[in-house]
C-alpha cells in the first residue's frame, strides 16, 4: 500500500518511541513501589491518572532526548537504508538511552533524601560520588541489573524494528521523495511542540505536576527526572556556601523558631485577607511620598487606619519572588524565582497550609489568565484549596469577558474584586485569601471609561489610580459583608514599579513598598505607624502571632508586633549581589567578598563606600549576611525550607 510505503521510518521511530514511553511509565511504577512511604493516600484511580498524566511529561522528555534519532532517520536521504547508518543509530539508541534509563532509576532511590526529582545542584556533590561509588553499587545492585536488561531490551527491540522495516522496504518501491519531505517538515514542528509540552503560555516544567494530583506530596509521580534535569540546566542552581562549619551556623539566628506555648495572645480564629498590588511601590503612595501627585486617596486613608511599616521592603524585584516571599515567607536569594527555578517542586508552606492546620479554608485570587507565572501550580503546592483565575471568571460570567478582559493579560481588577467578594462569601469560616492584582503593571490597560477621566496624565499615573480605585470598591463591598469585621486584612505589594525619582532606582530604595496590617474591631492595629525596618518574609509570622497560631512552628522572618526588636535586617540579591540592610547601612556582597558598606539614609545615591572606615560594622552585617545565605541555601538543597 502506498500510504505503508511513505510511513516505513516514521514507525520505526514511533515502535521505538512507544518502548521508550513503556519504560518510563514502568520506572514511575516502581518509584511508587519504592518510595510507598512517600505517597501513603494516594488512591489506585488516581495512580492510573498520574500514569496517563505522565504522557505529558514522558513526551516532553523523550522529545528532547530522542529528537535527534527522530529527525534523523526521518530525513528523506538514501543512507537510511545503508545497514551502517541502521548500526551506527542503534549504537547511538542503546547509549542515549542507558543513560535516561540510568538518570531516572538513580532518582527512585536517591528520591528519599529529597523528596523532589533530581536537580543539576544535585550532582554538585560529585567530589563525593567516586569515593562512595563502590558502595553504592554494592547496595543498589540492582539497579544496575535493571539498567543493563533494560538497555539490552531496548537495543533488541531496536534490532527488531530495524531489520522488519528493511525487509519490508526491498520488498516494495522506494518512498517517494515529496511525500517523504512532507513528513520530514511536520515532524520538525511536532517535536518542538512536543519539547515544550503544548502551546500553554511557558514550556511544561516540573512544578506543572501539581496540576494533575489531589496532593502537592504526590507532584512527583507524573514528572521525571530527564525533564527535571534538562529544565535545570537553564537554572542557575545554587551551591552551599560553607562561610561556616554546621556547629557554627547552629549557633546563628539565622531562622525563627515560634513556639505556641510562648505567644502572649490568646488564640484568635480571625479570616485573613492579604492584598498583594502588582507593582505598587512606596513611591507611587502620597501619604509615604508626598512629592507625587495625590495618585492614591484611598491607600492614603488606609495608611492612616492600620498600623503602617513605614520602611517595609520587598524581597525581591519580581512578581514570582514576591508573591512568594509574602505568602510563604521565603526570601529571593537566588538568581531564578522559586516557582521557575530546579527546586520548585521543594515542598513548601504559605498562610494556607500552615493556618489549613487550624481549620482554614483558603483560596488564591489572580485575575490573569490561569498558567501566568505558575502561580496556579504554586498556589496548590503550597496547600491553597482553591485557585481562581481568569478561566474561572470567564466560566462564571462568560458573556462579560470581552468587556472586563484587560486585552493582554487578564480581567480588570474591579470586576475581578467583585467576583473575589462572592467567592469568598462561598468560602467556609475561617478561611485565608490571598489576591495578587494585575493592576498598574505595563502596559497599564485599564478600561476605557475609567481612562478618559484623567487622559490627559501618563499611562502609569492612569493605572496607578486604577488600581488603588478597585481596591478601595473591594473595601467598600467587604464592609457589607458578615466576615468583615472578623477579619485581618494585610495590605502590600509584590515588588516596586518603574522609579519617578532617580533616588527610588538605587539599590537600598529600590525595594520600598506599603505594609499595612489592618482590623477593623482592634486598636492595636489602627492609627499606628512603625519605623522599624520590615520586609515581605515578616508577613506571614507576624501575622501568625497575631492570631495565636496554637502550634510550633519556624519562618525567615520575625514577628513585627513583638515590644523590642533586636534584629532589623532586610535581605535581598538581585544581579549578583546580595544586599543586607540594617536601620542604617546597607552592605552589598557578592557571595566572596563585600563589595561596599553605604549609609543609605544620609548618602542618597550611594556614593560614599565606608568599608575601610568602618570594619566593624562590615565584619558584624557580613557574618550575619553569610549565614543566612548559608541557612537559606542549606534548605533550599536539602527540601527542608521552614514550616
Amino acid at each position: 500500500m502506498p500510504l505503508l510505503r511513505e510511513t516505513y521510518f516514521l514507525r520505526l521511530v514511533a515502535a521505538n518511541w512507544l518502548a521508550l514511553y513503556l519504560a518510563f511509565a514502568l520506572i514511575r511504577l516502581l518509584m511508587y513501589a519504592y518510595n510507598a512511604v512517600a505517597f501513603v493516600g494516594l488512591s489506585w484511580g488516581e495512580l492510573g491518572y498520574i500514569l496517563l498524566a505522565g504522557l505529558w511529561f514522558d513526551t516532553s522528555a523523550i522529545c528532547y532526548a530522542q529528537g535527534l534519532f527522530a529527525l534523523l532517520w526521518l530525513l528523506p536521504q538514501p543512507y537510511r537504508l545503508r545497514r551502517g547508518f541502521a548500526t551506527a543509530m542503534g549504537t547511538i539508541w542503546v547509549l542515549l538511552n542507558a543513560a535516561l534509563l540510568l538518570i531516572e532509576l538513580a532518582d527512585v532511590v536517591y528520591f528519599p533524601y529529597s523528596f523532589r526529582r533530581l536537580t543539576l545542584s544535585d550532582m554538585e556533590m560529585k567530589g563525593d560520588f567516586l569515593p562512595l561509588l563502590p558502595t553504592m553499587i554494592a547496595f543498589f545492585w540492582w539497579v544496575l541489573l535493571l539498567l543493563v536488561f533494560g538497555s539490552w531490551l531496548l537495543g533488541k527491540w531496536y534490532g527488531k524494528t530495524v531489520r522488519k522495516m528493511q525487509a519490508r522496504a526491498q520488498n516494495s518501491e522506494k518512498p517517494r521523495a515529496a511525500a517523504q519531505w512532507a513528513i520530514f517538515a511536520l515532524a520538525l514542528p511536532l517535536l518542538v511542540l512536543g519539547m515544550r509540552g503544548g502551546i500553554q503560555q511557558r514550556p511544561l516544567s516540573s512544578i506543572a505536576a501539581l496540576s494533575v494530583v489531589s496532593n502537592p506530596r504526590f507532584a512527583a509521580l507524573p514528572s521525571n527526572a530527564t525533564l527535571n534535569l534538562i529544565h535545570s540546566t537553564q537554572q542557575k542552581n545554587i551551591v552551599l556556601p560553607n562561610y561556616y562549619s554546621a556547629t557554627e551556623l547552629s549557633q546563628q539566628n539565622t531562622v525563627f523558631s515560634f513556639r505556641a506555648d510562648t505567644l502572649a495572645r490568646p488564640p484568635r480564629r480571625l479570616n485573613v485577607v492579604v492584598l498583594i498590588i502588582e507593582s505598587y511601590g512606596k513611591e507611587y503612595i502620597h501619604a509615604l511620598n508626598p512629592s507625587v501627585p495625590k495618585l492614591t486617596p484611598f491607600l492614603d486613608s488606609l495608611c492612616g487606619q492600620g498600623l503602617l511599616f513605614t520602611q517595609a521592603q520587598a524581597n525581591g524585584t519580581r512578581s514570582t519572588q514576591g508573591v512568594v516571599a509574602v505568602s510563604s515567607g521565603v526570601p529571593a536569594l537566588m538568581s531564578d524565582p522559586f516557582v521557575l527555578s530546579a527546586f520548585q517542586q521543594n515542598r513548601i508552606s504559605s498562610f494556607a497550609s500552615i493556618l489549613g492546620v487550624w481549620g482554614y479554608s483558603s483560596a488564591f485570587f489572580h485575575p490573569a489568565t490561569n498558567g501566568s507565572m505558575f502561580f496556579d501550580s504554586y498556589a496548590k503546592g503550597a496547600g491553597y484549596q482553591h485557585y481562581v483565575g481568569r478561566n474561572e471568571y470567564t466560566a462564571r460570567f462568560p458573556d462579560s469577558i470581552s468587556a472586563h478582559f484587560d486585552g493582554s493579560w487578564g480581567i480588570f481588577d474591579a470586576p475581578f474584586f467583585r467576583y473575589t467578594i462572592e467567592r469568598i462569601g462561598e468560602l467556609d469560616t475561617p478561611f485565608v485569601a490571598t489576591y495578587f492584582t494585575i493592576n498598574p503593571h505595563h502596559p497599564h490597560n485599564i478600561p476605557a471609561e475609567f481612562a478618559a477621566r484623567y487622559s490627559q496624565e501618563p499611562p502609569v499615573f492612569r493605572s496607578i489610580r486604577y488600581a488603588d480605585a478597585a481596591v478601595a470598591e473591594f473595601f467598600a463591598r467587604a464592609k457589607q459583608q458578615d466576615w468583615y469585621e472578623n477579619t485581618l486584612f494585610i495590605i502590600t505589594a509584590d515588588h516596586v514599579g518603574a522609579a519617578f525619582a532617580p533616588s527610588y532606582s538605587v539599590r537600598p530604595r529600590r525595594y520600598q513598598i506599603p505594609i499595612i496590617f489592618f482590623q477593623p474591631k482592634d486598636s492595636l492595629l489602627q492609627r499606628r505607624q512603625s519605623a522599624q525596618l520590615a520586609q515581605q518574609i515578616d508577613i506571614l509570622p507576624t501575622a501568625l502571632c497575631y492570631l495565636g497560631y496554637p502550634f510550633d512552628f519556624e519562618a525567615f522572618g520575625r514577628n513585627l508586633l513583638r515590644d523590642t526588636i533586636f534584629e532589623n535586617y532586610h535581605y535581598s540579591y538581585d544581579e549578583g549581589i546580595y544586599q543586607l540592610l540594617d536601620t542604617a547601612w546597607a552592605l552589598h556582597f557578592d557571595g566572596e567578598k563585600v563589595l561596599g558598606l553605604y549609609d543609605y539614609k544620609r548618602d542618597s545615591f550611594c556614593m560614599d563606600n565606608h568599608i575601610q572606615a568602618q570594619p566593624q560594622i562590615v565584619k558584624m552585617m557580613s557574618s550575619r549576611l553569610k549565614a543566612f545565605i548559608q541557612e537559606h541555601h542549606r534548605r533550599m538543597l536539602g527540601n527542608d525550607l521552614p514550616k
